[in-house]
């Protein structure tokens, strides 16, 4: 896998030198026709950081949003540099805004988990020495199978994985998603696996509301197997793993007593009591000094 980076600066200010690239890669598609260009804002201060963060927006979202870059460029103060991609969804160079639900969904949610090993090994190629993923929301869930996916194809360069974090991540199970989708579609996931997957319907999908999306796609979204549900997946997990979430979240509630109930000492997990599923406002500063006393 040879990633062909091209940088382009734009972007600065702050009342230190905070620089914010972006950074660009070709990328062979598994699931698309043609190769497309995958984009992140990479913040940097300092030429001799050896630390990095690889940081993941939640469903259909984008880099510069406020939950990744606050936190990224607060991270800069802890002498950790940031990557934080736009994951595609196929999309040639997305730009900065939610994806658009008036499109045909073809994207599959493994090419976004391949999407993120390429940052990884982008990191690798930078010669950092301390990595650290972070996923918000439905990018949780992403950096989780990511971080399992690495540890297989690339397990000496895994040895360079420090830490997770994992704000207000997705922790629905199969129960959780077939419930949803009764409700919300009256459908199940089985009666969605008997279909062409090659075929379009409209359905509700990615909190889209009655959108044009391949089975496939669908599947790979919402068919999660018991082995990779994010509270199986971190019952497992053997590096420290700080777990964040929000007391008044509308679209995870059930994520902390979830976790709650995992048995594993290298995960710590907080309440943000009063915050939001986003973190908003000064929710997210406590988060971050909750971080910074982690990290140290």
């Amino acid at each position: 896998m040879i990633m062909k980076a091209l940088l382009t600066f734009f972007l600065i200010f702050s009342t230190d030198v905070v620089f914010s690239d972006t950074v660009k890669i070709q990328l062979d598609s598994l699931y698309l026709k043609d190769e497309i260009e995958i984009n992140a804002n990479y913040y940097t201060n300092s030429s001799v950081n050896n630390s990095v963060a690889i940081s993941i927006h939640g469903t259909r979202g984008f880099k510069n949003m406020e939950v990744i870059s606050v936190l990224s460029e607060n991270l800069l103060d802890l002498n950790i540099d940031t990557i934080a991609p736009n994951i595609s969804y196929g999309v040639n160079d997305r730009g900065n805004e939610f994806l658009s639900c008036d499109i045909k969904h073809l994207h599959n949610r493994y090419e976004n988990i391949n999407e993120i090993i390429r940052w990884f090994l982008f990191a690798i190629e930078k010669d950092y020495n301390n990595i650290i993923l972070i996923g918000h929301s439905r990018g949780g869930q992403d950096i989780i199978h990511a971080y399992e996916k690495i540890l297989k194809i690339y397990p000496s360069e895994s040895e360079k994985i420090s830490s997770i974090v994992l704000l207000a991540p997705l922790t629905d199970n199969l129960e959780d998603i077939n419930n949803s989708l009764e409700e919300s579609n009256n459908i199940t996931i089985n009666t969605l696996l008997k279909k062409d997957k090659d075929k379009l319907i409209k359905i509700n999908f990615l909190s889209c509301p009655d959108t044009t999306v391949k089975v496939s796609s669908f599947l790979s979204y919402y068919n999660i197997s018991p082995h990779e549900q994010i509270t199986q997946m971190l019952k497992d997990i053997k590096i420290n793993t700080y777990v964040f979430t929000a007391s008044e979240d509308v679209f995870v509630p059930k994520t902390h007593s979830k976790i709650s109930n995992i048995i594993n000492d290298n995960i710590k997990l907080i309440q943000i009591d009063g915050s939001d599923h986003f973190f908003r406002d000064l929710f997210l500063d406590e988060v971050i000094e909750n971080l910074a006393n982690f990290i140290e």
